[in-house]
C-alpha cells in the first residue's frame, strides 16, 4: 500500500506539472484564455488573463497516478491489502469518471475561451448524470453489489435499491461543488488537495488500497495544478478541472466502500452547496440575488484577495482532513 501511495501521488504530480508546462505555451498561442471580471475598490475591473484549460493536464495527471498506483498494488499481490478484482474495477472506473467529468467541463471551458456560450445547465446536468450512472453500472457489472451505507458514529443500514441513487447524488454534488469552486483561482485545487489527502488517510486507516490509490492520485494532480492556479494565476483549473476534482473525490469515497466519507472530506464542496441553497432561498424570499455564483466569489466581492480566499478553503480542507480521519476511526 505504501508503494502504491508514493507512486500514485508522485506520478500524478509529475505528469500534471509536465503536461501543464508543455501545454501552457500552446494554450496561450491559441488564445484559449479567460479574463474574469473582479471587484476592486467597489468597482468591477478585468482580472488576470490566463489559459482556462487546466483540466486537461489534470486529467492526464490523474490517469497517470492511478495507473502507476494500480500497477504497484497489483504487483504487490502477496500483501493482505492487495487489490481484489472488484477494487481494481473501482480504481479504473473512478479514474474514467474523473476523466469524463473533466471532458464535460473542458467543452464549456473551450467554448467560453472562444467567446461562445458554455453548455447550458440542463445539458451539463445530463452529462453529469450519464457519467455517474455509467460509473455505477460499471461497478455493478464488475461484481460490486454493495448496498450497505455506513454512517460514522451512527452505524450502517442496507439501503437496497436506494443505495445507488444516493451515490449518484453524491457524484452530482461533487461535480457541482467542484465547478463552483473553480470560479476562484486556487480554491478548487486547494480543496481537491485536501479532499484527496483526507480520503487517502481514511483509506489507509480502513485498509483500502483502492481508496489510497484514488486519494493520492487526486491529491497529486491537485498539487500539480496548484503551482499554476494559485495567485498570481498562470493556468486556471477551469470547469473541467473543478468537475474532475469533484468526481474523483466522490469516486475515492465510493472506492473505500464508505460513500459518506465524501461529506467530511469535501467540506469546501459542502460550503458551496450551502451557499447555493441560501442564495436560492434569499432570491425566493426577497427577489434579490447575492451577485456571486460561488462562495469564493462572494468573499472576493467583500474585499478578500484571491490568496485570502484560498486560505479560507485551506482551513476548511484542514478541518475536513481531521473530521474524515476521526470518522474513519469510528466506523
Amino acid at each position: 500500500m505504501v508503494w502504491g501511495a508514493v507512486l500514485s501521488a508522485g506520478a500524478a504530480f509529475g505528469a500534471t506539472v509536465f503536461a501543464a508546462r508543455r501545454m501552457l505555451p500552446w494554450f496561450q498561442k491559441r488564445g484559449l484564455t479567460k479574463t474574469p471580471i473582479v471587484q476592486q475598490d467597489g468597482a468591477l475591473a478585468p482580472g488576470e488573463t490566463a489559459p482556462v484549460l487546466g483540466g486537461l493536464p489534470m486529467a492526464l495527471g490523474l490517469l497517470a497516478g492511478g495507473a502507476c498506483g494500480l500497477i504497484a498494488e497489483l504487483l504487490g499481490g502477496s500483501s493482505p491489502a492487495a487489490l481484489t478484482a472488484v477494487s481494481s474495477a473501482r480504481v479504473v472506473l473512478g479514474l474514467l469518471l474523473g476523466a469524463v467529468m473533466a471532458a464535460a467541463g473542458l467543452l464549456s471551458d473551450y467554448r467560453e475561451s472562444k467567446g461562445l456560450a458554455g453548455l447550458s445547465r440542463p445539458a451539463t446536468l445530463v452529462l453529469w448524470a450519464a457519467a455517474g450512472a455509467a460509473y455505477l453500472l460499471g461497478l455493478i457489472l464488475c461484481g460490486d453489489r454493495s448496498t450497505l451505507f455506513s454512517w460514522p458514529f451512527l452505524g450502517q443500514a442496507d439501503l437496497g435499491a436506494f443505495y445507488h441513487p444516493l451515490c449518484l447524488l453524491l457524484i452530482l454534488g461533487g461535480a457541482a461543488g467542484g465547478e463552483a469552486l473553480a470560479e476562484t483561482d486556487g480554491a478548487a485545487a486547494t480543496a481537491g488537495l485536501g479532499a484527496g489527502m483526507a480520503l487517502a488517510l481514511a483509506a489507509g486507516l480502513l485498509g483500502s488500497s483502492c481508496g489510497v490509490v484514488l486519494g493520492f492520485s487526486l491529491a497529486g494532480c491537485a498539487l500539480g495544478i496548484l503551482r499554476g492556479s494559485f495567485p498570481p494565476v498562470k493556468l486556471r483549473v477551469g470547469k473541467g478541472g473543478g468537475m474532475l476534482l469533484g468526481g474523483a473525490a466522490a469516486a475515492a469515497a465510493l472506492g473505500i466502500g464508505v460513500p459518506a466519507l465524501f461529506i467530511p472530506a469535501a467540506l469546501p464542496w459542502l460550503a458551496e452547496g450551502l451557499f447555493a441553497l441560501l442564495r436560492v432561498c434569499r432570491f425566493a424570499l426577497t427577489g434579490r440575488d447575492s451577485g456571486s455564483g460561488s462562495l469564493g466569489g462572494w468573499f472576493t466581492r467583500r474585499g478578500l484577495s484571491p490568496k485570502a480566499v484560498s486560505a479560507v478553503y485551506m482551513g476548511l480542507s484542514a478541518a475536513g482532513i481531521l473530521l474524515t480521519a476521526v470518522s474513519a476511526l469510528k466506523l
